[in-house]
């Protein structure tokens, strides 16, 4: 059981769902969750998230006309209110489209080397992800619209971040 609270604050011009023209997004929240709700695990969440869009060019220019730039942020702690650690589904993993592009899905952040075969003698290990209870994850992208009626964008990116561990 948890309970969230967030604050945001939103000046984006938005196109339909998808397509934000300009503006800027900010988001903070916290999360607790913990045995006073009837949950099994304590633990708080601090997150911020930061969306920022700026067109380059009016939409008139023949080639470059309604491209943009798109910055985005996002930083989450996340810690343990009593003597038990943060629930390993709980901790942060980046990495896939929706974070890190470029690399494997929930393929970042700490890990441990563990036996992967029952002999002892054996000496192959296996890495295995623990997640981190720090995440920071930016990425910005260069937005050039090909055919604007159908929302047929060329989009050049570039990622960084990791999750770590305190």
């Amino acid at each position: 059981s948890s309970v969230t609270g967030s604050v945001d604050y939103d000046t984006r011009l938005r196109l339909g769902m998808f397509q934000t023209l300009k503006g800027m997004w900010v988001e903070l929240s916290t999360k607790y969750a913990g045995t006073m709700l009837g949950g099994d695990n304590s633990f708080m969440e601090l997150s911020s998230k930061y969306t920022f869009v700026k067109p380059l060019f009016d939409d008139e220019l023949l080639i470059l006309g309604g491209s943009k730039i798109e910055f985005r942020t996002k930083l989450n702690y996340i810690f343990s209110v009593s003597n038990s650690p943060v629930p390993l589904h709980e901790r942060y993993f980046p990495g896939g489209i929706n974070s890190m592009r470029g690399f494997g899905f929930r393929s970042l952040g700490p890990f441990i080397y563990i036996a992967s075969n029952s002999d002892p003698q054996s000496f192959i290990r296996k890495k295995f992800g623990i997640g981190g209870n720090k995440e920071l994850v930016c990425n910005l992208e260069y937005i050039l619209p090909i055919f604007k009626e159908q929302s047929i964008n060329l989009v050049t990116f570039y990622d960084l971040g990791n999750a770590f561990n305190t």
